[in-house]
């Protein structure tokens, strides 16, 4: 049992209080039973002196010696084991049960003597040289008509004395030890009684502290334990409940921050990282377990991010910034950083919010670098029609009229390639913004690039270009908007007759490939470099800009074909190779 324990600590205390109260009943009982056994003894001695006394008085008065006397104290002595002495008037001792009364110097002075003549009765402890150890005397005066007759003194050892006390204090003693003995055993079950539901409170306190909540206090009595042991049983269903809701916030909380695409950083005052979400493990490629509990720098090596953390840390205002990634991607962050402040208005962390803007500004960019190329688009057709028409205002040209046919096919073809331009763009913003493709039906692909051959066929045969449509799988069928597969169709198509040369030829074949229906586009016109081939879906990328512009081209076309093939969930490859031809392969899951 551990010293400190509450229950050693009880015992100890009734164990110091019983030793004390029979320490202090004990020295008090040993104090009255010595002098009553002291007081009983002085009495018996006196009686006995008495009644020595009139029987030597008698004795006396009936005449006899003073010889007869002294073998009476002899008797008595011998029959009680005291000291009988018996002294004369005068001092003289007549007789003595131990030695010889001739023998014995006069006795008028010792104490008890002179006590017995002031009081009647005298006592006295001391050395007798005549016997040679301590006595304890008791004198009694006898009288005979009113006269003093002579003394009788009774005298007892005082180690016999001494030793009849030990006796008694002994056991006296040993009835206190066994008394105490027997209290701290009963003390030591009654602290036990006391601290065992203590103890079972503080194992479930314990329980309770290291989580485990379904720990209870098995105490019903009404006392203040059981009240105690009920409030214990309280606390615990309280702090479940409390426990509970907590975790339910947190793992909520932890869901909704690691269902956020914005990465969120948590640091305390310290400027230590408490918390971060998926989305910021994933922006700069950390491990969660090693960054936990680092500074901010550390983490982050960024310096422009912890340099906001720190001046929102020293009480700044909330701090916006867009911060540029490198590593592990090149990446554009706005970041918003917050103080955290507590009920006293107190800086205990600072909260940082990210959000990835990279496709927001590549947007923003594209958008820009798009409103050039329109403009640019725009301003080359516009200008000739602008200049060609301020030339046909001026009359004195209306009389060359080859001159002024020419200058109008120039304006018709130009005004024909702006309204390409407006419809390819038109087209692009509508597939783009999801209003293109509206319906979805079941389409049989060699109607449609049959119509789309047919339509074009006009535009090859002037080049007198061999245009060949072969449908090695009928009945190849799928799920998309006939009017938008048309348009996709004719664009590949009117690019492949644009850039192949006279006489040169075009294929087109429609098979079944398992799942897909796969279409492919042909030609052996004058290809695409390697250099070009990864941008030509690009909105106004032209592999050759002279050419493509003398060509009638608007850079638009493939953009367009891209969308539309997005749009129908297909997928579009190309191989060129550059002065030999070209190969378009798109891959339509079949219905």
């Amino acid at each position: 049992m551990p010293f400190h324990s509450i229950r050693w600590r009880l015992t100890m205390l009734h164990f110091m209080i019983i030793t004390v109260s029979l320490l202090t009943i004990g020295g008090y009982l040993i104090w009255r039973i010595e002098s009553f056994y002291m007081a009983n003894l002085e009495r018996q001695i006196v009686n006995e002196a008495f009644i020595t006394g009139e029987l030597i008085n008698n004795m006396l008065t009936g005449g006899s010696k003073e010889q007869l006397v002294d073998d009476m104290c002899e008797r008595i002595g011998a029959n009680t084991g005291q000291r009988i002495t018996y002294i004369a008037p005068d001092g003289r001792v007549i007789g003595d049960s131990l030695e010889e009364a001739v023998l014995m110097e006069n006795h008028l002075n010792r104490p008890e003597i002179q006590a017995a003549l002031r009081e009647g009765k005298g006592t006295s402890q001391r050395y007798s040289s005549t016997v040679g150890m301590q006595m304890y005397y008791v004198a009694l005066v006898l009288e005979r008509e009113e006269e003093t007759s002579g003394f009788v003194r009774i005298s007892v050892p005082l180690s016999f004395i001494r030793s009849n006390i030990s006796q008694l204090r002994t056991i006296l003693i040993s009835g206190l030890f066994l008394a105490l003995f027997i209290s701290s055993l009963l003390s030591f079950r009654f602290s036990s009684k006391i601290t065992r539901p203590l103890e079972a409170v503080g194992r479930v306190a314990r329980g309770i502290a290291s989580g485990d909540f379904s720990k209870r206090v098995e105490y019903e009595r009404d006392d203040e334990l059981g009240t105690l042991a009920r409030t214990i049983n309280e606390m615990g269903e309280t702090l479940k409940e409390n426990v509970d809701l907590i975790v339910y916030e947190k793992n909520r909380l932890e869901t909704v921050m690691s269902a956020m695409t914005s990465g969120v950083i948590l640091c305390n005052n310290k400027g230590e990282i408490d918390f971060i979400n998926d989305a910021v493990i994933n922006l700069f490629g950390l491990d969660r377990e090693k960054v936990l509990g680092l500074p901010v720098n550390m983490a982050f090596r960024n310096y422009l991010l912890y340099d906001q953390f720190q001046e929102a840390l020293a009480g700044g205002a909330i701090k916006s910034f867009d911060l540029n990634l490198i590593f592990p991607e090149t990446k554009v962050l706005q970041v918003y950083i917050i103080p955290i402040r507590d009920q006293f208005n107190r800086v205990t962390g600072a909260l940082a919010v990210l959000h990835d803007i990279t496709g927001l500004r590549s947007l923003e960019r594209m958008r820009s670098e798009f409103a050039a190329n329109v403009s640019h688009e725009l301003r080359t057709p516009l200008t000739t029609i602008k200049g060609y028409a301020e030339t046909l205002l001026d009359e004195t040209n209306w009389d060359d009229r080859d001159t002024v046919l020419h200058f109008l096919s120039i304006i018709d073809k130009e005004a024909e390639r702006l309204s390409r331009i407006l419809n390819d763009l038109l087209n692009l913003s509508q597939i783009e913004n999801n209003k293109g493709v509206m319906k979805k039906q079941k389409v049989m692909l060699e109607l449609v690039v049959k119509e789309a051959v047919s339509m074009l066929q006009k535009q090859a045969d002037s080049k007198n270009l061999d245009m060949q449509l072969d449908v090695m799988h009928e009945g190849c069928s799928i799920q998309g908007d006939p009017d938008w597969l048309l348009q996709l169709f004719i664009d590949l198509l009117d690019n492949a007759i644009k850039y192949t040369p006279d006489q040169g030829k075009i294929f087109i074949t429609i098979e079944k490939q398992d799942s897909e229906c796969v279409v492919k586009i042909r030609d052996t016109g004058i290809g695409i470099s390697p250099e070009d081939l990864p941008y030509i879906f690009d909105r106004f990328y032209r592999a050759d800009k002279a050419r493509s512009r003398r060509l009638g081209g608007t850079g638009l076309g493939l953009a367009v074909v891209k969308h539309i093939v997005e749009a129908h969930n297909a997928a579009i490859e190309v191989k060129s190779t550059l002065g030999e031809g070209s190969i378009f392969t798109l891959s339509f899951c079949k219905k």
